[in-house]
């Protein structure tokens, strides 16, 4: 191992005065990373969990610059910029870094998959590290100023994420300062990670085999996922809620269980009832989506695009054709705001929409 140069009092002081002068600069360039990789996974229609950013600390900065013995930090560091996309499942993994891949400019030297580095009988942090910076096409006038800077973007599912966070707690950086039975802890650990990681996947699978081979399967907040990926009759309305100006691909799995007791409180129980129950709606669903999208930007003043997931347009529609049982009480009861609930009121009664026969 090549041994680290010593940085001197004053390179470091030196190192640490220029980049106070220009961290603005750099969180600015982190905050455009993620806007654009959020932008890109939405577009694409990909699922993730969270996308996290952050720019280097000034402690943290002058720390790196010691430790590794920078005597031009600024050139030879690259993840002072740092964005984390968190996916939930494995194979969710391989669409982001295409995606990385085909719209950023790659530096592949110091790009790192750390799954690679890991021998067969060792476990512990596999998230993959790519150092990147915006290509040519990107560097608009806007985006001027960030020409030469670099990023890390990291990708990594929830147990990974999980395994990182605790390992950084723990504020070790080197195997050999841990005593060997903790490495022993650490080693089951990280192996217990990497079983949930497999496991949580293939629990994934098997619903979804479970909804497109049954479809009397009931409904519930696990097995409405899979549907909303399989409903043709969802795909028609998702198509009216984009020509209204919705954008599409948007995460709201976290509204599973609202929708899962809507259907159950209009007597739908399986998955097939519910795709049935949505034949009806598909067609007067642009009219009202319009009229939505027209009464949100009104009480918002907000112009372009407007977001609403699959669960979310389910939910509206449902809610819009039976009133009765989902009345304004409901709805505050389930956090809707006001604002939302007469959106929602006003939209039916300017769309006629059709209300449902008891």
């Amino acid at each position: 191992m090549a041994k680290v140069a010593k940085v001197t009092r004053a390179q470091l002081s030196s190192a640490v005065e220029e980049y106070s002068k220009k961290r603005r600069l750099y969180h600015d360039f982190t905050k455009r990373l993620r806007s654009i990789l959020v932008d890109l996974l939405n577009e694409e229609g990909i699922d993730y969990h969270k996308v996290e950013f952050r720019t280097k600390r000034m402690p943290s900065f002058a720390d790196k610059v010691r430790d590794k013995g920078y005597t031009t930090p600024l050139k030879q560091m690259t993840d002072i910029s740092g964005v984390r996309v968190i996916v939930h499942y494995l194979d969710e993994v391989p669409a982001i870094e295409d995606l990385i891949e085909r719209e950023f400019k790659i530096d592949w030297k110091n790009s790192i998959d750390k799954s690679k580095l890991l021998k067969p009988n060792q476990f512990g942090y596999l998230s993959v590290q790519y150092v990147v910076s915006l290509p040519a096409q990107r560097l608009t006038t806007e985006n001027q100023e960030f020409r030469g800077l670099k990023g890390e973007i990291q990708v990594r599912t929830l147990p990974q994420h999980v395994w990182a966070a605790i390992s950084h707690q723990l504020q070790y950086k080197k195997e050999s300062e841990i005593p060997y039975p903790l490495q022993r802890k650490l080693v089951r650990m990280a192996a217990q990670l990497e079983l949930v990681d497999e496991q949580f996947q293939s629990l994934r699978d098997e619903v979804t085999r479970i909804v497109e081979t049954y479809p009397q399967t009931e409904v519930s907040a696990w097995t409405l996922p899979a549907f909303c990926r399989s409903s043709a009759k969802l795909r028609e309305i998702e198509a009216n809620a984009e020509h209204v100006g919705f954008s599409s691909g948007v995460d709201n799995r976290a509204n599973a269980t609202e929708l899962a007791e809507a259907c159950q409180k209009t007597g739908v129980a399986t998955l097939a009832e519910l795709e049935t129950a949505l034949g009806p709606l598909v067609d007067k669903s642009r009219p009202f989506l319009q009229a939505i999208a027209t009464e949100i930007r009104t009480a918002t003043r907000r112009e372009g695009g407007l977001q609403a997931g699959p669960m979310t347009l389910i939910m509206m529609l449902i809610y819009a054709h039976h009133p009765e049982k989902f009345t304004r009480q409901y709805l505050r009861t389930r956090r809707w705001t006001r604002r939302a609930i007469d959106s929602l009121v006003e939209a039916a009664r300017k769309s006629r929409f059709p209300r449902a026969s008891n």
